[in-house]
């Protein structure tokens, strides 16, 4: 804007009133030429930020849903970006860490499915006091919710 209005006033002041008025005739020419080639320079820039901005943007977004679902429990969940998307980095590095969590998580529900097998077969026992026969079936079932939110 301050290159067309030093161009503006340039030939208005200067080519006018000091030049040939057929100068003035001919600058008049060149600023709509002028114009329209900055209209088409700034379609060009509006059109390289929007595919510049998709690019990154859509991957940000994806990101940003992956990471609401794996934080609702679902661990079969891995991000997905287009062939080209910036950050194709972060992605193996965020479907990595959700691999290593899934892997966890199967692992700690392992664990607790053996142990309540255990405490099953010790609450079959005749020998142990009702008391600690409860508190038995009490750990059951919280080991049983342990890892119930998450989808391995």
């Amino acid at each position: 804007l301050m290159g067309w209005d030093l161009y503006d006033t340039f030939g208005r002041d200067v080519v006018r009133d000091l030049m040939d008025p057929g100068l003035y005739d001919m600058f008049i020419k060149i600023g709509q030429v002028l114009m329209a080639k900055l209209a088409i320079y700034m379609a060009v820039v509006v059109i390289v930020a929007l595919f510049v901005s998709h690019r990154l943007a859509g991957p940000l977004y994806r990101f940003e849903r992956s990471a609401r679902t794996v934080s609702g429990g679902d661990l079969t969940h891995r991000v997905q970006l287009r062939k080209g998307d910036e950050m194709m980095d972060l992605q193996d590095e965020f479907n990595l860490m959700v691999q290593s969590l899934q892997q966890r998580v199967a692992k700690d529900r392992h664990l607790s499915e053996r142990v309540a097998q255990q405490i099953q077969e010790l609450s079959q026992n005749k020998t142990i006091p009702a008391e600690a026969l409860q508190r038995l079936r009490d750990l059951q079932t919280e080991l049983s919710h342990l890892t119930s939110a998450f989808k391995i």
